[in-house]
Parts: C-alpha cells; structure tokens; sequence
C-alpha cells in the first residue's frame, strides 16, 4: 500500500486517529464494536501529519534493532508495514509528505465490496423477515438497460427459498429502514462528487445522520463504520472520493484467469502486461474518454425513424442520426427507458423514451410524456399521457426505476369495498393490516391460477388488495372488480381490542 498502513488488519485500524484500538489481534470485526462506535467527528482524536511521520521514525529506528518476535509485535501495534522502500521512508520526499491529509479512504470498498450498505441490506431483510417474499416484489421493478444485467428478483426466487403467501404490516421495523436509507442518501452523495454540486459540509452531515441511525437500530459496528467519519475532510482537501471501481474490476479480471492454475508466478505477470497493454491501446483511442452528452453508436435514420425525425426538423431524415442510446448528465439512458427531464418551464418531468435523434450538432430525445397524478416528495405517481414530445438531450437527468399497472385502493373512511368472486379463478380480496381480512372467502388460495398475489397498497398503507393471477391478467374483470369495491361502502374505523 502507497503509505505502508495494515489498515483494518492492524490493532492501531485507523492510521489518523489514536483513540482506535482493537486489543486483540485478528479479533473478529463485530467484537471491536466498542473500539469503533464513534458516530461524530467531533469524538475522534486525530494525528497530525508530524506526529505520522514521527511514529514512522520511531519504528525505522526499531528496525533491525529486535527479535522478529518483537517487531512483528510493533507492526501490529502500531498498524505499520515497515519498508525502508516505502514512500514514508524516502527522505527526498519528506517535505512533500503530508499524510493527515494526503490519506484517503476507499468509499467503494467501505459501502459496498462487503461494506456497510450490504450489511445494511442483510440486517434490514432479516428483521422484516422477507427473504421468501422479496422475488416477487422485485419483478415488478422496471429497471434502466443500463442495469438489466443484473436481475434483482433471480437472487431470491423460489428454487432458492420456500415461498409463503402473507400481508407484513407496513413500517414494522421503522429504525432498521431508516438506517438502512441513510445509508442509501449517503452513497448516492458520495456517487455525485464528481458533479461539483457535493460540499464537504453536505458529506459531513448525511455521515453523523448515517451513524446515527444505524446505532439506534441496534447494529453491531465495524471498522468501516470509523471510515465514513474522515470522508467529509477528504472531500474538503481534494473536492471528491475516489472509488476504486476500475482497479476492482482490473484485478478480479486476472484472479479469473489464473484462479484454475498452479504455479502461477509467471502467468499471472503475462496476464497483468497483456491487460495493461489492452488499457494503454484504448487509451490511446479518438475521444475513449470522452464523457460528454451524446448519442451512443449513431446510425442513420431508418424508415421507422422517419415521423420521429419530421416532428423535430424539417430537414430531409436522410442528414438525421438515430441511435437506440445516449449519455445524459446521469449515465446512459437507452429507448425503452422512464427518464426524468426539465420540459416547458417544469422543474420535473418524466417520460418513455422511444428515439436519440442528431441532426448536425442537435441532439433531441423523442419521448412519450407522462401525467403527473401525485407527488408525494421522495416519489410520484404519472400516468401515460397522449402527447410526444422532442427534448433537447442535455435536458434529459436521468433513467429510473419505476413499477406499473398500481392500482389505488380507498383512503380508511372513504368506500373500501365489498369483495367480487367472478369465478374459482378470478378472486379478489380486501385486507386492513390492522384487523385482518375485511372481505373475500377466509380459505387460503394454493396452486394454479388461483395463487394470490398483491395487488395494491393504500397510500397509507393500512389497506391491501390481493387476487389471483389470473384476476391479473384478466385487465377487464380487474376493472370490473375495482368499480364494484368503490360503490360498496363499510365502517373502516379500527375496532378497539377487548381488555
């Protein structure tokens, strides 16, 4: 490592502070809680860059002057590598060095390569206890292309768990969602450092705020839990995190490789040039690093293109470009995709892209543009609307994931309805979370097409609509069925509970 450090490995795990300790060499991560329970900056006693270097003068001055036993003592006490190679260790560039502020930790390795937010995941799935149910919550996610590779509902289908059919109440476990979105806001902010809107200050405070929650939800701390305490400093000495996204990828490419063989010294050299020397060709290629807002692969204009084309230009669609993807100010955005964009005056809007147009140094996005029915602040509700319109792509923010086809159930006091059974297949059934089945047969529904799945949560989430599948995909009967809920009218008030 640049500055010879044992990082977490070491007793002394945080290099900047000298008020964290693990007494136990390789103690399990979960059983230093107590040494790295910190949760503000201000609770940290932090080195200067002298006293760094100083510590360092100290152990090349044991160097040489002890029994390995010893030394291998020091080096775990103190979180020190020894090399008189180091960088430390170059007297040349002693007045260059200033490592309180030249230290950086990784966000990548501290969020999300076995990091905080994946134990986060973990916990908050425990406590809600929804392993079995969660696949069928995730297909109904719409996902950006840019991330169809990576399915999320395949890592909890049912050949992996037992599938159980059962209304959770809403918000059980409130403190374990909050940290686990806290945890969320701060990676998303750490993500945008690279568009010069994230101050330090912004950093400083979703950190606290993260730390915070995760203590109130009772999760056990970890080293990584003390690195997200210096991130807000970095950010102000150097405007932004590095992650180490690429070199992750660079260095699991070659453990692929050369996992399968013995005696790997030299294959694994050959592999490093021929993938270093593959990096150093594309680099050397027209625009490779150009990260600009353009179309991706243009081609030009085909037949189907040509209404699209006519809409935004007059010009003949021979001079027009056509290409299925784009880089918009947040990654890429591919036909197909829901985008959020700035559209007639409006802050938001959001629309199905269906075509990236060109024309000279024009580009235009030919989007289906939605209805806003409700906006609830972290999430709204559009609907399709009649019009298409062309945005000019610089406008265009980003892809999102969204869900279709939800249907409202009634707010409590308003109608909520009277259950409708068509047939042994078609069958819809109304809960409230807080008593239990309101209407709808009490046997459970197993195989077939009679398999109940959710249909609809209230906005308060207090009511549940289930039915079968194939009421699902019959679309007229659902509507007959939702029509007949809404004419049929019943006290929802909670019945008290009997002393």
């Amino acid at each position: 490592m640049t500055w010879s450090v044992k990082g977490d490995s070491g007793s002394r795990f945080c290099c900047l502070c000298s008020n964290c300790f693990s007494h136990t060499a390789g103690e399990d991560d979960e059983a230093v809680s107590q040494a790295c329970h910190f949760t503000r900056h201000a609770q940290l006693a932090q080195h200067s860059s002298e006293e760094m270097l100083a510590s360092w003068d100290r152990m090349a001055a044991r160097f040489g002057n002890c029994t390995s036993a010893e030394w291998k003592k020091w080096q775990q006490a103190t979180g020190v590598t020894y090399s008189p190679e180091a960088l430390l260790a170059c007297d040349e560039l002693r007045s260059m060095l200033v490592p309180a502020r030249q230290w950086m930790h990784d966000y990548m390795h501290a969020l999300l390569s076995n990091g905080l937010l994946s134990y986060a995941t973990f916990f908050l799935m425990q406590e809600l206890d929804c392993w079995s149910t969660f696949a069928g919550y995730a297909t109904f996610w719409n996902l950006p292309k840019q991330f169809a590779s990576a399915p999320i509902s395949s890592l909890f289908e049912s050949k992996r768990h037992s599938m159980k059919t059962f209304v959770h109440t809403a918000a059980l476990q409130a403190p374990s969602t909050q940290a686990f979105l806290a945890m969320c806001a701060l990676l998303e902010v750490l993500h945008a450092g690279y568009s010069g809107k994230v101050t330090g200050h912004m950093v400083f405070v979703l950190v606290e705020d993260a730390l915070e929650k995760w203590k109130t939800a009772g999760w056990p701390f970890r080293k990584k839990n003390h690195w997200l305490l210096h991130f807000h400093q970095s950010f102000e000495d150097h405007g932004h995190l590095i992650g180490r996204f690429t070199m992750e990828r660079k260095r699991k490419m070659i453990n692929r490789k050369t996992s399968l063989l013995q005696n790997t010294t030299s294959f694994e050299s050959s592999a490093m040039e021929e993938i270093v020397n593959g990096e150093l060709q594309a680099l050397a290629e027209t625009d490779n690093l150009d990260a600009g807002i353009k179309l991706l692969q243009p081609k030009n204009a085909g037949a189907k293109d040509t209404q699209l084309s006519s809409m935004v230009w007059p010009a003949p669609w021979a001079s027009v470009l056509a290409a299925s993807s784009a880089r918009c100010q947040d990654g890429t955005v591919a036909a197909g995709d829901v985008a959020l964009f700035c559209h007639a005056g409006h802050k938001w809007a959001c629309g199905k892209v269906k075509k990236h147009l060109q024309c000279g140094v024009q580009c235009r996005t030919v989007l289906e543009l939605f209805a806003l029915l409700e906006d609830h602040g972290s999430y709204a509700v559009w609907t399709h609307g009649p019009a298409e319109v062309a945005v000019d792509l610089e406008n265009i923010f980003t892809s999102v994931t969204y869900v279709t086809a939800i249907r409202r159930v009634p707010q409590p006091g308003a109608a909520a309805g009277a259950a409708v059974q068509a047939s042994e297949d078609l069958q819809l059934r109304l809960w409230d979370t807080r008593q239990g089945l309101l209407k709808g047969p009490a046997a459970a529904v197993r195989a077939g097409p009679n398999q109940l799945i959710c249909l609809d949560v209230s906005p308060d989430g207090n009511y549940v609509a289930c039915g079968s599948k194939a009421c699902c995909i019959a679309r007229d009967h659902w509507r007959t069925c939702r029509a007949e809920l809404l004419s049929t009218s019943f006290d929802c008030t909670p019945k008290p509970k009997a002393s």
